[in-house]
């Protein structure tokens, strides 16, 4: 099985997100740690409001 690499996730990611997503990012691959800074802020970029799903759950 091919592994994804860290910039097809990013893309893949931020180029697939609309807005209500909810994006789980589990920490069981490097690439996932990798990309996470770039991720927060490229979703920022496209004004996506970034909230803990607590916050999501007390709505």
């Amino acid at each position: 099985m091919e592994q994804t690499s860290a910039e097809q996730l990013l893309r893949r990611t931020v180029t697939r997100a609309e807005p209500g997503d909810i994006i789980v990012a589990h920490l069981t691959r490097p690439q996932t740690a990798q990309v996470l800074p770039d991720l927060i802020r490229r979703l920022r970029e496209r004004e996506f409001d970034l909230v803990p799903v607590s916050e999501l759950l007390s709505e």
